[in-house]
């Protein structure tokens, strides 16, 4: 075993020398620089593994002990310290069959165009960012990175000028108000990859790596999403999802405003004391043979009114001229952009 060991450590030597063999100039050959591969970032809680000799879960800055029932092994118990991923194209959004609707709501929403066949399809990226009104720009502030890099590089060139370029001069520069101002809107207007630094985490004191910075996003309980049981995007284009002739067909029977309300009656879970949209889908499919596209429409106007308008509907009922309006204001415009349809047209 010995002998062979120290054949393989003699042949990796031989190839090493070869390899550096000097060209018949006299010259070492050129060894193109090849970069390490970046480090894999965990977006899984599979990722995470337990390290025995630290005693802790790695990597650290993405990975923790939660331990659960049902975890026999130390490794089974190191989580992602955060849960939510953030998509980043449309093609990260894709449909949630049980919940009716885009995965990752906050970020993606319903968006149905032509030669959308599927309703996988249909999920893009939400045209306006959580939290902001559609054609609203919120201003970003400049990352904690480009910030500690610029201050430190502003305070050093204060120094370096005051002492080296000016005493070569014979002039002594004054660091005013207005070279502070300037170098505030510089960090307004310029992020890390524009100027291609990036500070020590050593040297700038609270610069910690974050769940942005690994492409996760955390749970803000300070500021929940408002789901109001539209999938859809608010405001957005008109989906046309029963456009279709036999929607258009089977929407024109009389008898469909009173299906519509047995099955949100049939729909309701009192445990859960919400609206379940994926038996809502079904029997929207089921009872009135509508198509799938079609029925997540009415499955949105079933969830907002019950979300919006419950306490009129238990007091007073849905045919009520208070319980309509209410559901009118809430609920009607995101059935229209869903639809493709007019009021008339509509049961």
């Amino acid at each position: 075993m010995k002998a062979g060991f120290k054949r393989t450590q003699l042949e990796k030597v031989k190839e090493a020398e070869d390899h550096d063999e000097p060209t018949p100039d006299g010259n070492t050959p050129f060894m193109p620089y090849v970069p390490a591969s970046p480090a894999k970032v965990p977006l899984r809680n599979s990722d995470c593994k337990w390290n025995y000799r630290k005693a802790r879960c790695e990597p650290k800055y993405a990975c923790e002990y939660k331990f659960r029932a049902g975890d026999f092994k130390l490794g089974q118990s190191c989580r992602l310290k955060i849960d939510k991923f953030k998509p980043t194209s449309d093609k990260d959004c894709l449909w949630n069959y049980k919940e009716v609707k885009c995965h990752d709501s906050l970020y993606c929403s319903r968006q149905c165009k032509a030669g959308d066949f599927n309703l996988d399809a249909c999920c893009k990226l939400r045209k306006s960012k959580p939290g902001t009104e559609p054609g609203s720009q919120k201003s970003e502030a400049p990352s904690s990175t480009t910030t500690a890099t610029w201050e430190s590089h502003a305070g050093s060139s204060k120094d370096e000028s005051e002492e080296d370029v000016d005493d070569d001069i014979g002039l002594k520069a004054d660091w005013t108000d207005d070279d502070s101002a300037f170098v505030d809107q510089i960090l307004k207007e310029l992020d890390d990859e524009d100027i291609g630094l990036e500070s020590d985490s050593e040297d700038v004191e609270g610069n910690k790596r974050t769940g942005e910075d690994i492409g996760l996003e955390a749970d803000d309980e300070a500021s929940p999403e408002h789901d109001d049981g539209n999938a859809g995007e608010k405001d957005g284009e008109e989906e046309g999802n029963c456009k279709s002739e036999s929607d258009r067909t089977i929407l024109k029977k009389p008898d469909v405003p009173e299906e519509l309300e047995k099955i949100g009656t049939a729909s309701w879970s009192t445990r859960r004391w919400k609206i379940v949209r994926e038996k809502s889908l079904k029997l929207h499919m089921e009872k009135l043979n509508l198509s799938e596209l079609c029925s997540t429409c009415f499955v949105d106007v079933s969830d907002c009114s019950t979300k919006n308008c419950f306490s009129l509907l238990a007091r007073k009922g849905k045919s009520h001229p208070e319980s309509a309006a209410c559901i009118e204001e809430h609920c009607n415009q995101a059935l229209l952009q869903c639809t493709g349809l007019s009021k008339e047209e509509l049961p």
